[in-house]
């Protein structure tokens, strides 16, 4: 498979993975574990899983060893996406912006983990989220915060505090309480809430689980 220099390595999409800071990288590896618990995989029937936005895929491999029994997709808007291979795993090429990008009512599940606060316009993407969930099913969201705990944290780690800047790779035009309002107003209901390291001021990243009505 070929890799287009125009798009970033899938290691670097989500570089705290491999921070020298153990908190960090604590943090966006543990963020994972909960948003699996959020997403309540432990029924006694197999289902449809999405990661969209996977990245290197940290959540696919997740997934995979939790239960086999699902079954798992991974996309992202990087072309390089196609050059993983995790057994067990489907991979695609996907633009959430596109609202033909996805299939309607294909999976019980949706991951979308630190992706939305990266768009400008998020409605139509929240709207292409939707269609493409069952009915009653899950939309597993992380999400930063945006407090003063987190511009402080930006400040001391990348030398910057303004959120329009955002990580090294693309700016944040949301924070995940504005998006909770967003996902709710588009007709879901949030079933399940989490926040890292701590709840309240100290919140670096919000995460959410939201049932579609």
């Amino acid at each position: 498979m070929f890799k287009d220099p125009k798009f970033a390595e899938l290691s670097e999409i989500v570089p705290e993975y491999e921070s020298r800071n153990p908190l960090v990288r604590w943090i966006f590896l543990e963020r994972l574990n909960i948003c699996v618990k959020l997403a309540r995989l432990d029924g006694p029937a197999p289902l449809k899983l999405l990661d969209l936005g996977c990245g290197e895929g940290r959540m696919l491999r997740l997934l995979r060893a939790a239960d086999p029994r699902h079954e798992i997709t991974g996309m992202d808007y990087n072309p390089n996406v196609l050059t993983i291979d995790i057994p067990g795993v489907k991979m695609g090429q996907a633009d959430i912006t596109d609202p033909a990008s996805l299939p309607a009512e294909a999976f019980d599940r949706i991951f979308c983990l630190d992706m939305l606060e990266h768009l400008k316009q998020v409605e139509g993407p929240i709207q292409t989220l939707k269609k493409a969930l069952k009915p009653g099913g899950l939309l597993i969201l992380s999400a930063p915060s945006e407090n003063a705990f987190h511009m402080f944290c930006r400040l001391l780690l990348k030398g910057k505090l303004t959120k329009s800047e955002g990580s090294d790779h693309s700016p944040h035009y949301h924070r995940g309480e504005t998006l909770e309002r967003d996902i709710v107003a588009a007709g879901f209901e949030c079933v399940g809430r989490g926040s890292l390291p701590l709840p309240g001021p100290f919140a670096l990243l919000k995460l959410y689980a939201f049932r579609k009505r």
